[in-house]
Order: C-alpha cells, then sequence, then structure tokens
C-alpha cells in the first residue's frame, strides 16, 4: 500500500501529499497502516492412541485493519469540520447504511507500487496496482484533544486519529472488474484474459433472455479449465425461462434481476474458484442464438 498516493473510502480522500492553503498543510494524511494477522478456520481433532491431529478443510476468516492519521486544518475550526468528516465517513452506522445489502462493508481503494511492468505497463497503471479491500468500521474513531493545544499560524491545527476498521473478507482484490463474455463471436470456448492475482476469486455469472430457448438450451452449462482439468459445472435450464438471471457463486444463489431465487433452473453446480491455475472456459451449446441478448462471467481478480 502506498500511503503516498491517494487512499479512498466512504467519500473521504486521504491525500498522499497534503495540500497547501496560505503555505499550511490542509486535509487528510495517513501515517501507518496496519493489517492484522489473518484469523483462519479449520477442523481438527486428537488422533485416537496416536500423536498428532486429524485435519480437514482451511479456510482464511476475518482481518483487522488499524489506520493512523491525523486531521490537518488550517485554523483550528477548519481542523475540526474535517475530523467530523472523517469520523462520519468511518461511524459503524453510517458505513452500514450506505451499502446496507452489503451491511457496511465499503471498498477502501489504494495503489501497490510494482516494478512489474509486463503486467502492470505505466501507461495503464501509472500509480501501481489499484486495489481495495471491503471494510466497516468496528468501533468509533478515537482521536485526542490536548489541553492549551494552541493555534499556530504558520503551522496551522492538527488532531491525531486511530481508526480500526474489519475485513469480513481478507482478500485484496482488483478496482475494476473483468467481464468475460461466454460467447465471443459464437465461440463455444471463449478466450480467458488471464488471472493476475495469486488468490482465489468467486466470479458471477450474468444472462439475459429475451424469448424462449427451446428444448436444446434444456442443460446450458459453463466450466473453467484449471490445472489441464475442466472442473466447476454449472448447468441451467433455459429452455423455456425469459428474463435476466445472476448467479453468484459466492452466495452459491440463483436469482432474477428482481432478487427472486430461480433455483428451479439449477440442474447440478459445482462452484469451481477462479485462480491464477484457470486459463479456459467451455460452454454448451456452443451456438449462440439471437435472443440470447448476454451470457457472461465477472470477477475481480484477488491477492493474499
Amino acid at each position: 500500500m502506498d500511503l503516498s498516493l491517494p487512499i479512498i473510502y466512504n467519500g473521504i480522500t486521504a491525500e498522499g501529499e497534503l495540500a497547501l492553503a496560505k503555505g499550511i498543510l490542509r486535509g487528510y494524511q495517513i501515517n501507518t497502516v496496519q493489517l492484522s494477522d489473518i484469523t483462519s478456520e479449520e477442523y481438527t481433532q486428537k488422533r485416537a492412541q496416536q500423536d498428532g491431529m486429524f485435519a480437514a478443510d482451511v479456510f482464511l476468516a476475518t482481518r483487522k485493519v488499524v489506520i493512523d492519521g491525523g486531521v490537518y486544518g488550517s485554523s483550528r475550526g477548519d481542523a475540526f469540520d474535517l475530523l467530523q468528516g472523517w469520523t462520519g465517513a468511518f461511524s459503524p452506522r453510517v458505513a452500514y447504511h450506505a451499502d446496507t445489502p452489503n451491511v457496511g462493508f465499503l471498498p477502501f481503494k489504494f495503489y501497490q507500487p510494482t516494478d512489474n511492468l509486463s503486467t502492470w505497463p505505466l501507461n495503464t497503471y501509472p500509480n501501481g496496482i489499484p486495489l481495495q479491500m471491503f471494510l466497516r468500521p468496528m468501533i468509533p474513531v478515537h482521536y485526542e484533544i490536548i489541553n492549551n493545544q494552541g493555534e499556530d499560524a504558520k503551522r496551522g491545527y492538527t488532531i491525531h486519529t486511530t481508526t480500526t476498521l474489519m475485513a469480513r473478507d481478507p482478500r485484496r482484490y482488483l478496482q475494476t472488474p473483468i467481464v468475460m463474455d461466454l460467447f465471443q463471436g459464437g465461440v463455444g470456448t471463449p478466450t480467458f484474459p488471464g488471472y493476475r492475482g495469486d488468490y482465489f476469486s468467486y466470479p458471477i455469472w450474468n444472462a439475459t433472455i429475451t424469448s424462449a430457448l427451446g428444448s436444446a438450451w434444456a442443460a446450458y452449462a459453463w466450466q473453467p479449465r484449471i490445472d489441464g482439468t475442466f472442473i466447476g459445472a454449472i448447468v441451467v435450464d433455459l429452455s423455456t425461462y425469459v428474463g435476466k438471471l445472476v448467479l453468484d457463486y459466492s452466495g452459491r444463489r440463483l436469482v432474477d434481476d428482481s432478487g427472486v431465487s430461480q433455483g428451479q433452473l439449477v440442474g447440478s453446480t459445482v462452484f469451481a474458484e477462479l485462480s491464477a491455475h484457470c486459463d479456459e472456459f467451455v460452454v454448451t451449446p456452443t451456438g449462440k442464438p439471437t435472443a440470447f441478448v448476454t451470457s457472461s462471467i465477472t470477477y475481480y481478480e484477488a491477492f493474499t
């Protein structure tokens, strides 16, 4: 995370380099960001009558993010006005109401420095890798008011802040998603654009059907190839359905554009995670009828 570049959360921008107002620093500045260890959830049980443990699947859990920063005002009143903006943006309840469907986990956007210019060329990513985490404040912002802290006409006024947030999903994602048309030119094996992240990510399937497709589409399916093997087939009955459909691999639920479940259309599902080992998709049937307006996979590349 490059603290010298802008960091954005809930309408607030912490500038890497503060603006000068009559020679006085003004704005929000982040001094340090502490990314805690990520807890893991796993099943273990003692082996009977011998040393060691039984172990099963392991998954990452939450992580805590602590931001040490400061509010710089051109005057004492200006500093408190800016502080009010910061405490409002990082209020747990304000964040929750800003995006209630996602229960307040808002994008925390930043840049990560890189020398891998073949993957992240300067003409496309001039500030490094644009990443984001989805964070929600755990507690209101902590700050201290010091007695007799005078206002300096030459330096302005500063208030130190500590902001504590939580990521329910510990991954870091690219800020811009990849959208892959599953029928590129009517071909049933679309070109996979590659996966630049180093961690697993769940995609979302979107489709719009304008008229019934008939029995040939009773088992519409798509699946990725991972490590040379096609796995994770999703089969959906599109023979009579008309409208929009959304399948979120993470939520494992097929719904229409009103959020109503359309699970009766699902024949079988294997929710494979995308990763750097995924290099191809295969789709059946291979032809794209004119009634099929869209069929696409959307995903954010993820990083540890």
